[in-house]
């Protein structure tokens, strides 16, 4: 039976089972509630990881994401080949019987082998079925940019960047409508599928935006930054891309990486911004406008 007026998009980041409850990214819980008040119902699938999340994820059900109007769908994970290769016909099923019942599909699409979000957009396409396919980022470019400096890293990250590449092209010549961030992201893609669509602000609310102090300390930080190639990253320094990809002038910040994060720690204060920091924010705008 479907559902009227629903949808199914499937997440980049994952759940986290822990401690008998279900615990969501904090960008994305605004996200869904975004959707939901666009959609009589929202069903949300992604990978879940069963061990304690990281800051930045928030129980589920106290933030509000709950049934009947926001359906979340535990899928394994994909990116263990193991799992991907033992459970990949089961999700296809579980997938296409939700395809079914929704009106509208929308999937995010992360590129490497065990994306469910590619699996998603080929069972549509297979099926005949309309659907929709979303990139937060050129993903085949950051597997290569994210590769380690010596020669066994350049040729993982080359390797990985065939694979993501081809499945980027995979997808977008098969979907009915391709939603793509950002200039940068809209003009590599967009030549390789038949509706593409730029998107250019996922800030939901005035609370989520980087706050004016973390940008000027940013600001001062870079410039300082040492200013190196992709060719010169290691695991030790700071991969915060800056300038136009497209230009000479760019590089990437390369000062030392603050404990178990890909950036510096003035970079990883804008990259990672807590949903604690972003309310505290709105709640002094709200005590100063009614000073």
């Amino acid at each position: 039976m479907s559902e009227e007026d629903s949808v199914l998009i499937t997440l980049g980041a994952p759940f986290y089972r822990h401690d008998g409850g279900l615990f969501v990214e904090d960008q994305t819980i605004s996200g869904l509630r975004a959707w939901a008040q666009h959609f009589s119902r929202v069903t949300a699938a992604s990978v879940c990881l069963h061990e304690k999340p990281p800051a930045g994820w928030s129980d589920a059900a106290a933030a509000g994401i709950a049934e009947p109007q926001i359906e979340l769908v535990e899928l394994p994970n994909g990116y263990d080949r193991a799992t991907f290769a033992k459970t990949r016909d089961d999700v296809a099923e579980q997938l296409l019987s939700i395809m079914r019942r929704t009106t509208y599909r929308l999937f995010a699409i992360g590129g490497w082998i065990g994306d469910w979000g590619v699996l998603g957009a080929d069972t549509a396409r297979k099926n005949g079925i309309p659907h929709g396919i979303w990139f937060d980022r050129v993903e085949s470019q950051v597997m290569l940019e994210s590769a380690g400096s010596g020669l066994v890293g350049r040729v993982k990250g080359r390797l990985k960047w065939a694979v993501g590449a081809w499945n980027e092209r995979r997808v977008l010549r098969g979907a009915d409508l391709a939603l793509l961030h950002g200039r940068t992201v809209f003009d590599r893609l967009a030549p390789l599928t038949r509706n593409p669509h730029i998107v250019e602000d996922i800030h939901l609310v005035e609370a989520d935006r980087i706050s004016p102090e973390a940008l000027a300390t940013v600001r001062e930080v870079e410039k300082g930054a040492k200013r190196i190639s992709l060719m010169e990253l290691t695991e030790r320094t700071c991969k915060w891309p800056i300038g136009d990809p497209s230009t000479d002038d760019f590089y990437f910040c390369g000062l030392p990486c603050a404990v178990d994060k890909p950036y510096c720690a003035a970079h990883v204060a804008v990259a990672y911004q807590p949903m604690s920091s972003r309310r505290d924010r709105e709640r002094n705008r709200g005590r100063a406008a009614s000073a």
